[in-house]
């Protein structure tokens, strides 16, 4: 390589470079090495993410543990399902499945002060991320980084890959026996609700131009922290805290008529 402006070579890591390129070396070593660190902390971010979930049915590659998977000589990526790092889904960063086009029947009860009869806000959010495969309206495997779906089988899939309604993960469009979804949450509420939640694990999440109640307010989707077993398996399925109790608790002043374990 040669020195700008003379005829003379030098090595490519001189240790005396002529002129200011000494300190614009200084700098561009602080930002490789500040560059190194930032990629070995999103690296420890993932590791943690998938260390997590590929031990839970959220992971379908082939080494998944549960029924529905890629088949043997398939795709053995755990994040592709819903993780990409180019050319996402742009409904949310980074996000690499198709979006569900459903209408659904939303959660109402007299006694529901978030909304009033035939008012529930549409679902959108990180929830109608989640119903993109818990609704069954769209294959597991229908990711936009790839041109075709990605195989899946199992029992509880059908021919093209989507969730059937027998299937243990199936929602479908009809949440009336659900938690209300997307909407937003501004508590407390005398007697039955306490104000919005300050908790390690049970937040709100962006809704309706606010912040309120969706899939991962209650649920993880890597991981179940749930130590209540039910046929050996952690129960409510990745559960935000280690029992049903612990996570209605955080918003809930008291549980009235609580489900029964497994249901």
């Amino acid at each position: 390589m040669k020195t700008r402006g003379s005829g003379r070579q030098r090595p490519c890591f001189s240790s005396s470079p002529p002129g200011g390129e000494g300190r614009e070396r200084g700098i561009f070593e602080i930002i490789v090495t500040a560059a190194v660190i930032a990629a070995c902390l999103v690296l420890l971010v993932f590791r943690h993410s998938s260390a997590g979930v590929q031990d839970t049915k959220h992971n379908l590659s082939t080494s998944g543990p549960g029924p529905v998977k890629a088949p043997a000589g398939g795709e053995d990526q755990v994040c592709i399902f819903c993780h990409t790092p180019h050319h996402a889904n742009p409904v949310a960063p980074l996000w690499n499945h198709d979006e569900t086009q459903s209408s659904f029947e939303n959660y109402y009860s007299p006694t529901l002060q978030a909304y009033g009869a035939g008012e529930a806000p549409p679902i959108d959010g990180f929830s109608k991320l989640c119903l993109g495969c818990h609704d069954g309206t769209i294959a597991l495997g229908a990711v936009v980084s790839r041109e075709d779906d990605i195989q899946i089988t199992g029992t509880g899939v059908d021919a093209s890959g989507r969730l059937t309604s027998d299937a243990e993960g199936y929602i479908g469009t009809n949440l009336s026996g659900t938690h209300p979804l997307s909407f937003i949450y501004n508590g407390p509420i005398d007697g039955k609700l306490k104000g919005p939640p300050i908790d390690r694990y049970v937040k709100l999440f962006p809704t309706q131009g606010g912040m309120g109640v969706q899939c991962p307010s209650c649920h993880d989707p890597h991981e179940n922290r749930s130590t209540v077993l039910i046929d050996g398996k952690g129960w409510p399925p990745f559960w935000q805290k280690e029992s049903l109790e612990a996570v209605c608790l955080v918003c809930h002043v008291e549980i009235i008529d609580p489900p029964p374990p497994g249901h």
